[in-house]
């Protein structure tokens, strides 16, 4: 039944072809150890001169495979070894199938790869039988190699904040069909890959910007050439409810502490969407009505903001700037009143690119469920930034062939 496991056909491309199995034992201490041998016979010219070579003998050589379920798997092969006529050099017999580096199978490498999205590396270590320093190393190898291979950016390009490994980190998307190219530790780790990953790129994109970067838009207008800069107006929501709260911090701690309570919980309620109040809530939002006016009208417009970012209307727009107006009027100290000038001037700033996002949002669909499964995703071992990466990659990256996610790996299942 084990022998299974170590046929030519078996793991990825193949990763064992030119090995034929002699037998399959299980050790005392529960390792699989498979003795193999090459297929074919070895090349009998010198990898150093090209002159012929003799063989001398065999060793033993042990490289360490994929696990069968908790079992570390050996692979003992008796290599043949040889010394040149002409040279004197000695040589050994390869295959592709192995690193020699760090004496393992190349479909190790990439299960390692490719279970970090699952496991921690610790996990890994025990599993294959080998330190959690050599499997680390063993993941780094793979990263490398993989980002080496990354695609060029597409054409219609969508860059978003998402939550990855505990913090925001920038993602970029093809917008046409929801893959995505790479995501990135920080804004500078991004900026150091620009000047070689986009040196095959278009000569102008259309970019879908997730507001949160308008900070550094001018970077990006300049790395991607922009020809057209679209505003999803779901980024808008979820920024401008920061900025608003953000303005309304010094009121909000100036009433709670004449409520005697903590400003902490009083902005933790302030920032709690309508619909998920409790009852506490509900009437201690009904009480600011009453004693904190300012306050109350500040919630509401944040509510009326998130929804009239849902169904974007210009006039609706319109309308909530006459009532944010009235802010800065209502309220005691100046040290303390509210003023949304700040979310009025930003978002005026990107109307255009809001509406233009609106009107072609069908070609966004995409786009748009994967960033949503991304906020909702919570990959189950990965640690960190590398793994959660990994598994990013692995579950909306682009497939092999050029096309985008693809649906059969469940890239919505989690």
């Amino acid at each position: 039944m084990l022998n299974d496991l170590f046929t030519p056909s078996t793991g990825p491309n193949g990763l064992l072809e030119g090995l034929k199995v002699l037998s399959v034992e299980l050790g005392g201490d529960g390792m699989v150890v498979a003795e193999v041998a090459a297929s074919s016979r070895a090349s009998v010219e010198c990898p150093n001169c090209g002159a012929r070579r003799y063989a001398t003998g065999t060793r033993i050589v042990r490289f360490r495979d994929i696990p069968h379920g908790e079992r570390a798997v050996v692979l003992s092969w008796r290599r043949r070894h040889f010394v040149c006529a002409r040279c004197r050099q000695p040589s050994f017999e390869t295959l592709p199938v192995f690193e020699e580096s760090h004496r393992v199978t190349t479909r190790l490498v990439e299960w390692i790869w490719q279970e970090a999205a699952r496991s921690t590396f610790m996990d890994m270590a025990r599993r294959c039988g080998l330190s959690q320093r050599t499997v680390i190393g063993l993941f780094n190898a793979a990263r490398r190699r993989d980002s080496s291979t990354r695609p060029v950016f597409p054409f219609n390009l969508g860059v978003a904040t998402v939550e990855i490994a505990g913090l925001p980190r920038l993602v970029l998307c093809n917008t046409a069909d929801g893959a995505v190219v790479d995501v990135y530790r920080s804004l500078e780790s991004f900026k150091d890959s620009l000047g070689v990953s986009l040196l095959q790129a278009p000569s102008a994109k259309r970019l879908a910007m997730d507001l949160a970067l308008h900070g550094v838009e001018c970077i990006l207008r300049d790395a991607f050439r922009v020809d057209g800069l679209l505003v999803p107006p779901q980024s808008v929501g979820r920024y401008a409810a920061d900025l608003m709260l953000r303005a309304s911090e010094a009121a909000i701690a100036a009433q709670a502490h004449r409520e005697g309570r903590t400003a902490k919980t009083r902005l933790i309620l302030f920032s709690r969407r309508r619909g998920d109040l409790g009852r506490v809530g509900a009437r201690r939002l009904w009480a600011w009505s009453n004693d904190a006016p300012a306050i109350a009208l500040a919630y509401d417009l944040k509510e009326e903001l998130l929804e009239l970012c849902g169904s974007w209307r210009r006039q609706g727009w319109e309308n909530w700037k006459s009532g944010a107006a009235r802010l800065p009027y209502i309220g005691g100290e100046a040290s303390t009143r509210i003023d949304y000038g700040g979310v009025v001037a930003l978002i005026d700033r990107y109307a255009e690119g809001i509406e233009g996002y609106l009107q072609e949002r069908g070609a966004f669909r995409e786009y748009e469920r994967t960033l949503s499964a991304l906020a909702d995703l919570a990959p189950t071992g990965a640690r960190s930034f590398a793994g959660a990466r990994a598994y990013v990659l692995q579950k909306f990256g682009q497939r092999p062939d050029g096309g985008g996610p693809d649906e059969r790996e469940g890239r919505r299942s989690f």
